[in-house]
C-alpha cells in the first residue's frame, strides 16, 4: 500500500492538517519533530487508520498528541528508557518506560492494522525484524539518515551497503581528542562483543537484501516544503537517491522548522 492520493485530495489533508498543527501544545520541540515529519506522520495514519500505534522513542509528546488527534480511538503504546522530558501525557495511551522489542505484544488483541513509529535511534534492521516478527503490518522510520550520516544503523545505510562502522558517521560530531580518544575505546569493546550487540554494523549489502524479502513497499513521504540546505549542511540534490518532490509550491505563511531526515514508511509481507 502507498500513500498516494489526488493533489486535491492532498491538499485538502494539508489544510486539516494545519488546523490540528496550529493548536499544538508543544510549540518548541526542537530534539523531536518538526513541520515536515508531523505531516508525513498525520497523512500515514489518517491514511492507512491503524487500529493499534506503537511509538518508540517519546521525548516530550508530541507524537503521541499527533496520533491521538489523527486516530482518536486508536490504541497507543508509547515506549521510552524514560519520561523525564514528558510534556504531554495522554490518558488513553499504555507507557512503558522500556523497550519495544521487551513488551508482550502476545497480550494485545486489537483488530485491524498495526503500526509501529521508530523514532529512537535504534539499528533499523534490528527494528524491522522485531516489527515483522511481533506481527505489525507497517513501521515507520522517522529518521532515516543517508550514508555518512547519523548516529545509528539506518535503512539507506543498508540500502548503500556502507554498514555503521563508527557510532558517529558525522564529522560535524566527532568531539574533542578526549572523546574521540574513549569513543574509539567504547568501539573497540563493541566489536569485540559484536555478536552481542547491534550498534556497530560491518558493511554489507546482505542485510538490505533481507529486507526485500520480507516487505512489500519502501515509501519516503514527501515533505510539505524543503530548505535549500539540508539539516546536514549540504544541498538535498547531493543525495542519492534524492528526497521526494515537496507537497507545496512554497513555504506556508508563519515559523515553522522544516527540517527532513527522509521518513520512511514501510509495509511487510504477510
Amino acid at each position: 500500500m502507498s500513500i498516494n492520493r489526488e493533489e486535491a485530495d492532498v491538499g485538502a489533508l494539508v489544510n486539516e492538517f494545519m488546523q490540528i498543527y496550529i493548536q499544538r501544545p508543544i510549540l518548541t520541540n526542537v530534539g523531536g519533530m518538526g513541520l515536515n515529519h508531523s505531516f508525513a506522520l498525520w497523512r500515514v495514519l489518517r491514511e492507512l487508520q491503524p487500529t493499534l500505534v506503537a511509538e518508540s522513542g517519546v521525548f516530550k509528546g508530541h507524537s503521541t498528541w499527533l496520533i491521538r488527534e489523527a486516530l482518536p480511538n486508536c490504541q497507543i503504546v508509547s515506549f521510552d528508557i524514560n519520561f523525564i522530558n514528558r510534556e504531554f501525557v495522554d490518558p488513553g495511551a499504555t507507557y512503558v518506560e522500556s523497550d519495544f522489542r521487551d513488551f508482550d505484544w502476545s497480550a494485545s488483541k486489537s483488530d485491524g492494522a498495526w503500526l509501529a513509529f521508530f523514532d529512537d535511534h535504534q539499528n533499523h534492521l534490528d527494528r524491522l525484524k522485531s516489527a515483522h516478527w511481533f506481527g505489525f503490518d507497517f513501521a515507520l522510520l522517522e529518521d532515516n539518515y543517508p550514508p555518512g550520516q547519523g548516529d545509528f544503523y539506518s535503512l539507506r545505510h543498508m540500502a548503500a551497503g556502507q554498514g555503521m562502522p563508527s557510532i558517529q558517521l558525522s564529522k560535524e560530531y566527532l568531539g574533542s581528542g578526549r572523546e574521540r580518544r574513549a569513543r574509539t575505546r567504547l568501539e573497540t569493546t563493541l566489536w569485540g562483543e559484536y555478536w552481542a550487540q547491534t550498534r556497530l554494523v560491518r558493511p554489507n549489502l546482505n542485510d538490505y537484501k533481507s529486507v526485500l524479502r520480507k516487505v512489500r513497499t519502501i515509501q519516503e513521504l514527501s515533505p510539505l516544503w524543503l530548505e535549500e540546505v539540508s539539516m546536514f549542511g549540504c544541498p538535498y540534490s547531493d543525495f542519492d537517491p534524492l528526497p521526494p518532490e515537496p507537497i507545496l509550491a512554497s513555504r506556508l505563511d508563519g515559523e515553522f522548522d522544516y527540517s527532513y531526515n527522509f521518513i520512511t514508511l514501510v509495509e511487510f509481507l504477510r
